[in-house]
Order: structure tokens, then sequence, then C-alpha cells
């Protein structure tokens, strides 16, 4: 009884999670060493409680960028810190993508979107990167597990 099941979970996994992300910045690159390896402020406020750090990946680009949603949904919230814009895109009842570092955007909250249309601009480069260009931190989530997307996204790699 138990090896039906084992192989009935391993089988839904496999197609749960091989959906493919395609990459929000054109031409973008991802360094691995760079990637989801530091704690949001969100998770720094809870360090004492024992947060674990959020899984995002941070895009890299040599020329300013614009960019695009990687999926369909509605805008859920927009949030603007030291003048960064984060953009928390909800599709259906338990997925959210989250796109950080924006200098612009014009969308709203409740705004429907889809694959393809521009979330915002990324147009001065980060004052923390070790590469001196510009980065888009992209995350997906869950309800409220942060998913590891590293090797989902469709960017070149680096």
């Amino acid at each position: 009884m138990k090896f039906p099941l084992i192989s009935f979970f391993l089988l839904f996994s496999q197609f749960s999670f091989s959906q493919e992300i395609d990459c929000p910045v054109e031409n973008g690159v991802i360094y691995y060493n760079e990637s989801y390896d530091f704690r949001t402020k969100r998770d720094c406020w809870n360090i004492y409680k024992g947060s674990n750090p959020s899984k995002s990946t941070d895009v890299h680009s040599e020329k300013p960028i614009s960019v695009i949603s990687v999926t369909e949904g509605k805008i859920q919230k927009i949030l603007t810190i030291d003048k960064l814009i984060t953009v928390l895109v909800r599709r259906g009842d338990n997925e959210f993508y989250v796109y950080s570092n924006l200098n612009s955007s014009n969308l709203k909250k409740d705004d429907e979107i889809k694959i393809g249309e521009e979330i915002g601009m990324i147009d001065m480069k980060s004052e923390f990167s070790d590469y001196g260009d510009y980065v888009l931190d992209f995350q997906y989530w869950q309800k409220t597990e942060p998913i590891d997307v590293f090797d989902r996204l469709k960017c070149m790699k680096k």
C-alpha cells in the first residue's frame, strides 16, 4: 500500500514543480552566488523570532531593465521603501510573484496583468550589486511558502 502512495506523490510532485518560469527581464543574467542568500527586510525584522531567509533570485542586467510579468494575475499590493518599489502579483488563491527594486511602475492595486505586460522599470544601478549593474529581486510564493525558482527561470545563468 505504501509503494503506490509514494509513487503517486513522486509523480504528482514532478508535475507540480516542473513548471518553468520565463525570465522577467529581457537579456537578464542570474548569478548563482547571489541567488536567494540574503534576508528580506521583513525577515530582518523577525530574525529574533527564528525566521528563515526568503528564497529570492536576483536578475542582473547591464542596461536599464523593463520588468515584465511572468504570469497573469492581479496586483495585490504595491510597496515603496526608500524610493524602491515592490509589486506583488497574485495568481489564484495561493500563488504570489514579487518584483522588487523597481524605480517606477504605472500599476495600482487590483489592476489585472497578463504574461509579458510591463510591471515597471529599473533605471538606476543597484548600490548593493558587486557587478555595478541593474538588479531585479524576484520571488515566487505558494501560500506562505517561498519557492526556489533559480533553476526554473529561463534567464541566462552565470
